[in-house]
């Protein structure tokens, strides 16, 4: 699991969220790196991680 802090659109009825494609790229490239272990942007936090990186 990792937190992330980025933009998203949110439906007023039922409250799903919305991302730009950069966005989404970009939360596919976090969730691989996890599964494979290949960066030291994030730090442990018990079973999450904080993602060091800049996500617009």
């Amino acid at each position: 699991m990792a937190i992330l802090r980025v933009k998203a659109g949110v439906c007023e009825k039922c409250g799903e969220r919305f991302y730009t494609k950069e966005v989404h790229k970009k939360i596919e490239e976090i969730r691989s790196e996890l599964k494979q272990k290949t960066t030291e942007l994030y730090k442990p936090v018990g079973r999450t991680y904080v993602y060091e990186g800049a996500v617009e």
